[in-house]
């Protein structure tokens, strides 16, 4: 079983390697293995980048989180370095000179760290395999001497038990699990943590993480996922007949829309639960849309002014006291 997921942990590592890859001059897609140093390649949205490379047009946001962990998209721009296996997230697309080959991209490199951390032993199975040297002959030994040896002394019915004595001995004290049983757990483990962007090199270093006193994480996409919700909405909603309130689904569609437009992680859960809510009207359109980073954003929407901020944006606006 830990050989079976050893071997299925290495495989979606290599499926995160591209297949293909289009060429930006003629459109044509090609094997990722034909692609040479040099070669401009064109990756649409929601492509692979196909090998590591340098922007030469365009600008989008790729996803790294495959490579380096971290799950916010990352944006690329001209002369920005973009790494093959990662994942083009925006909505722009990109044009990259290729400064590798497949055989030598952050995924292809990925894959020879596993092969050779699976490769280096461990001080534990370096001490177990010099074991089993000896302990091996060892029971065989016993086990052959306790079947044969004594029927030149005992009776035939006798003779039986210690056959079947030698058995259980064999059975009790195989050797198989305790020579097999280590490096398997090491290649399971450490192919395993390599399809979490963990990359450890070899066992020895694995056996280090048992005498850890004290680790540090970068929180996000670690111990955390890295994808906004929305939790709860508050505020006064209800008839406004009766009061100055707002309906909920109206003001999560005059939300959505005006986040369609936007990229940042939060517009993206802000519209997601506008939809999980039936509250995203189809073919609203946001008119005079304006980004303000680090604040919010601004579009008219149906006539109507919508602005979806932070308390900066909201108290700049005056629609909420500072």
């Amino acid at each position: 079983v830990a050989t079976a997921r050893a071997r299925d942990a290495l495989a979606a590592v290599l499926a995160m390697r591209p297949e293909e890859a289009v060429e930006a001059d003629t459109g044509h897609v090609v094997p990722v293995g034909q692609v040479c140093v040099g070669d401009r390649l064109l990756v649409r949205a929601g492509d692979k980048v196909p090998v590591d490379g340098v922007v030469l047009e365009g600008a989008s946001s790729l996803d790294e989180s495959a490579i380096t962990g971290e799950s916010v998209p990352v944006r690329k721009e001209l002369s920005d370095h973009v790494a093959g296996g990662t994942m083009n997230v925006g909505s722009g697309f990109l044009v990259i000179g290729a400064t590798a080959t497949a055989q030598d991209s952050s995924v292809a490199r990925m894959v020879k760290l596993i092969e050779e951390a699976n490769s280096k032993r461990s001080k534990t199975e370096i001490l177990v395999e010099r074991f089993a040297k000896f302990y091996t002959p060892c029971v065989i030994f016993l086990a052959a001497s306790l079947a044969t040896l004594p029927w030149m002394l005992v009776s035939k019915e006798e003779g039986y038990d210690c056959v079947r004595t030698a058995l259980v001995l064999l059975v009790v004290a195989c050797p198989c699990a305790l020579v097999i049983s280590t490096p398997v757990a090491y290649v399971s483990a450490l192919a395993t943590a390599a399809t979490h962007s963990v990359i450890i090199r070899g066992g020895e270093h694995l056996e280090a993480l048992g005498r850890l006193r004290t680790m540090c994480f970068d929180k996000t996409g670690t111990l955390t996922v890295g994808r906004f919700r929305v939790r709860s909405v508050l505020g006064p909603f209800g008839d406004r007949s009766k009061g100055p309130y707002m309906d909920l689904k109206q003001l999560l569609g005059l939300a959505a829309a005006a986040e369609q437009n936007c990229t940042h992680p939060v517009a993206a859960a802000l519209i997601a639960h506008a939809r999980t809510e039936g509250a995203v009207e189809p073919d609203i359109p946001a008119m005079g849309f304006s980004e303000t980073p680090g604040e919010g954003v601004e579009a008219t929407i149906q006539n109507t002014l919508v602005q979806v901020g932070s308390h900066r944006l909201s108290g700049g606006g005056g629609w909420v006291p500072d």
